[in-house]
């Protein structure tokens, strides 16, 4: 909508694309197109940008694409190279942002905090949601009995658990390569007082894992990928033998207290260098991810969801439809909308509050010796907190300049700027905002 090469490219159908957007949009259609020259002539500039963008296949990593389609990061400047993301694994996206291969990448947060000590320059500038969909399948005819079926029989959480896990000692169990999901399976062969490595561990990605599961090569599987869980558990049958979400079901109360600790978040992470020089265009980034969950849940959300069915399933070889996605975002995948980040950085109650959730993590890294002694400044890994609390200072002013504004007898071109300004605000877009109404103002 906005864009800019070395003369900023606007025009009169483009200024009235954005300010028809706004409750005073109508009105601002019957403008002398001298008026909109002059608007567009004063109008603060929004830089074209191209940012170097990759995704993890997950589907609570590719959903960025329902924005794409949406034309959304074109809207506040910023073109994507490739155009649709890149598609990498999990283990790739602290290498592709080291190397300087991308710019941008959707990341899980916990492959960074296994390595703190030597993971010091990346970053998560946005949180959008976290993971309880950690679970180990069993087949539906391996008669292996579930956590399910031993509540079942009247057993306790951690009686149940313990004789679940038990069952797993020296049989096959697939798992990812890449270490994110370790100190969730170390927790739960902790019930059975066993170690991961007293089963026989066959390390695959995540599609290869389900292909092996069907095919009768292993008894039980725990993929890293809502998608590789959702296929096994709704289309090929297969039982979960023990997940976080039965965890948070049953475990309330004995030996509970810990299941909050093994939870991640998902987000987006950059360089510390990359952040510190595209502040701008992260906020902007943030703008469209923001503006694409509101949609995503919103009361088109089925609408929205089928944008991103064609992309994930070509990404994972699957077959989801709309539906199973829904399932994972509302069920594995939680996610944290723009209403929903105070609980993230603000909300100290929160069992998601990310200082619940890591403080205990980091300190068992250290027990562990999985990373070095030290001090590890939460605050210093989650930029995110940081460009939130500015983001939410920017909508503060906005609504504050919008009020001015209001009350104002500004001219035709000042009163399309306060539009603009105000429809910006509308799309989660702070910073732009904050500058549209700033000019209608001076």
């Amino acid at each position: 909508m906005f864009e800019r090469t070395s003369n900023q490219m606007l025009d009169r159908r483009r200024m009235l694309k954005l300010v028809g957007g706004s409750a005073a949009g109508a009105a601002l259609l019957n403008l002398a197109p001298g008026s909109i020259a002059r608007a567009l002539a004063a109008a603060p500039e929004i830089p074209a940008v191209t940012t170097r963008f990759s995704m993890v296949s997950y589907t609570n990593h590719t959903w960025p694409i329902i924005g794409i389609r949406n034309g959304f990061f074109d809207d506040v400047g910023i073109k994507l190279q490739p155009a649709d993301g890149r598609i990498v694994f999990e283990n790739q996206t602290v290498p592709v942002l080291e190397n300087g291969e991308v710019d941008i990448s959707t990341i899980f947060v916990g492959v960074l905090t296994p390595a703190l000590d030597k993971i010091k320059n990346i970053h998560p500038f946005l949180i959008h949601s976290y993971w309880q969909g950690n679970t180990i399948l069993t087949g539906p005819d391996s008669g292996f009995k579930t956590v399910d079926d031993f509540m079942g029989e009247g057993k306790t959480f951690l009686e149940a658990a313990k004789l679940t896990v038990e069952q797993m000692k020296g049989r096959k169990l697939t798992v990812p390569p890449t270490i994110s999901t370790r100190p969730w399976l170390e927790f739960v062969y902790g019930f059975a007082g066993m170690k991961l490595e007293d089963s026989e561990l066959v390390m695959l990605e995540d599609p290869n894992a389900v292909q092996l599961a069907v095919s009768g090569g292993s008894p039980f599987a725990a993929p890293a990928g809502a998608v590789q869980i959702y296929q096994l558990q709704f289309q090929a049958n297969w039982r979960p033998l023990i997940s976080t979400r039965q965890m948070v079901k049953y475990a309330g109360g004995e030996g509970g207290a810990p299941v909050q600790k093994i939870l991640n978040y998902d987000g987006f992470a950059a360089t510390s260098d990359y952040i510190a020089a595209n502040k701008d265009t992260i906020h902007r980034f943030n703008s469209a991810l923001y503006r694409t969950m509101a949609g995503v849940f919103g009361p088109n959300q089925m609408t929205e969801l089928e944008k991103q069915v064609p992309f994930v399933n070509a990404a994972n070889g699957s077959t989801l439809d709309a539906a199973a996605i829904k399932f994972i975002f509302s069920q594995l995948d939680p996610f944290f909308p723009w209403e929903a980040q105070p609980r993230l950085w603000a909300d100290a109650g929160d069992p998601l509050y990310y200082k619940n959730v890591y403080t205990y993590q980091v300190q068992k890294f250290i027990d562990d010796k999985t990373i070095a002694p030290g001090k590890y400044d939460l605050d210093e890994l989650f930029v995110a907190k940081s460009i939130w609390q500015e983001a939410m200072a920017m909508k503060d002013q906005a609504a504050s300049l919008a009020a001015k504004a209001d009350a104002a007898k500004l001219s035709d071109k000042s009163r399309a700027l306060a539009e603009a300004g105000k429809t910006w605000s509308a799309r989660y877009n702070y910073l732009d905002a904050v500058r549209f109404l700033e000019a209608a103002l001076s």
